[in-house]
């Protein structure tokens, strides 16, 4: 296998309080520029969770450089990256404040002069999200145009379902506590991304704006997904050509991965999820740009 060259951890200042962007970068070196995949952690996630950074690995082997971000309010900081030491931040998280850390993100790459820039094709750009970083990749790669494609694993997909729930106490109480039995820390979240979601249900309204989707998208879900089901994706409808979901039978949420992972070998279904997605961006986009 070839050597991957890695950078990071780069740090970004967000637009929002005075919060910090982390991101990594690794890619093998090649005689010319490599395609750029963004990757997106969900709720409760970090960019070096469990089996990430062997995924990110395995996309670098199939010819990707990858860029995995932390979210400035995901709780971790810049010299905590894996642990949730802030957690007033991660209950001030929303939609919003992370689609604008990725547009920081992607304005850096289009701006800085760093050596290992050389060696990235930023015209041809991609988005990967897990979980609820799915939606918010789903959401950014149709707004941006430099965003070429985009693939998620087990995306949520109704957002407003799903974080617009118990208004009336949640606004009454201001905050409402996830329990996260990882770390045993009861976790905030405040009305504020409630709020953040209904006013923009339609710029987040993902059954909407799937079925006029104008870019090529995959969505790769697991039929034994426990949190968010595979019945999800039935709103993908077959008349809209440009959005493909490919099933894995059997896989959970994190397609067989867990956080610690302490083995220097992917899951078997994490690994049929990358070679998925790498063969969508290369059939789809690469050759036919």
């Amino acid at each position: 296998m070839a050597d991957i060259r890695k950078f990071g951890d780069k740090v970004l200042n967000s637009k929002h309080g005075n919060k910090k962007i982390t991101f990594d970068l690794r890619f093998i070196p090649s005689q010319k520029p490599v395609p750029l995949v963004i990757f997106l952690h969900g709720f409760k996630g970090f960019k070096d969770w469990g089996h990430f950074n062997l995924m990110a690995d395995e996309f670098a082997q199939q010819g990707f450089a990858v860029l995995k971000m932390n979210f400035s309010h995901n709780g971790t900081s810049p010299s905590h990256p894996i642990d949730f030491i802030d957690l007033e931040a991660f209950g001030n998280n929303n939609f919003s404040i992370e689609l604008d850390d990725v547009d920081v993100v992607i304005e850096h790459l289009f701006s800085t002069n760093e050596e290992w820039i050389q060696n990235i094709d930023l015209s041809q750009l991609f988005i990967i999200g897990h979980s609820k970083g799915g939606a918010t990749a789903l959401i950014k790669g149709l707004e941006d145009s430099r965003i070429k494609a985009v693939g998620t694993l087990a995306s949520v997909l109704f957002v407003k379902e799903r974080y617009s729930q118990d208004l009336e106490d949640w606004k009454e109480k201001g905050v409402k506590f996830i329990w996260n039995g990882r770390t045993e820390q009861n976790m905030p979240l405040y009305f504020q991304l409630a709020e953040d979601v209904l006013k923009n249900s339609d710029r987040f309204n993902l059954p909407h704006l799937l079925q006029d989707y104008p870019k090529p998208a995959l969505l790769v879900h697991g039929t034994a997904d426990e949190a968010v089901a595979f019945s999800e994706t039935d709103l993908i409808k077959e008349d809209n050509p440009s959005v493909k979901v490919v099933a894995i039978e059997g896989a959970n949420h994190t397609f067989g991965g867990k956080h610690p992972y302490d083995i220097n070998a992917l899951p078997h279904d994490s690994k049929t999820a990358v070679h998925l997605l790498s063969d969508f961006f290369h059939d789809h986009v690469i050759k036919n740009p």
